[in-house]
């Protein structure tokens, strides 16, 4: 794993706890963040990104406990979020894993966006957001459920998908560089 600075944080699943969680967390980052990293457009796609993450643990996950990882270094901020609930599987995502590496299916679009799957490895998969060229007219209404998808994509370098079909884990990772 990625970092020289290393935290974990227990999710619980109320609204007040993850509220108090992505306080402790953007605080932990805070106080290590290298000096040349901070700006205020990394401090925001950080919020946003955590942000997403809880909210998604907290309505996806239920009863399982969820964990955000935060590794640090002078290059890379490294967000992990794991958790044993359900497998990650929008309108029948899973059968992804029953392709070839390389595989690519469109997860969601909207005016703005087309969000994609691609299969890395038969466990891993990287999700890519493409800005639509054609930009018409927009409508609130086409915004799709993983909206919040878009946003992390779009904040990060890279935003993978893992799971272990032995122990039932879920494992989210997104990878920020870090501005020099």
């Amino acid at each position: 794993m990625p970092g020289k600075v290393f935290s974990q944080f227990v999710l619980p699943n109320t609204q007040q706890g993850m509220v108090n969680s992505l306080k402790e967390i953007r605080g932990f980052i805070n106080d290590f963040l290298p000096e040349h990293a901070a700006s205020e457009d990394l401090n925001y796609k950080v919020e946003i990104v955590i942000t997403e993450l809880i909210t998604n643990a907290l309505k996806h996950v239920k009863n399982a406990d969820s964990f955000i990882r935060i590794y640090l270094d002078n290059n890379y901020l490294t967000i992990e979020k794991t958790d044993f609930g359900a497998q990650f599987n929008p309108n029948g995502f899973a059968n992804i894993f029953k392709q070839q590496p390389g595989y690519k299916i469109l997860l969601s679009y909207d005016e703005l966006h087309s969000l994609y799957a691609y299969l890395e490895s038969n466990n891993v998969v990287r999700f890519v957001c493409e800005a639509k060229r054609n930009r018409n007219k927009i409508d609130i209404n086409g915004v799709g459920e993983h909206f919040g998808m878009v946003i992390i994509s779009r904040s990060a370098e890279s935003f993978t998908y893992h799971y272990d079909a032995a122990s039932g884990l879920n494992r989210f990772n997104v990878r920020m560089k870090l501005s020099a």
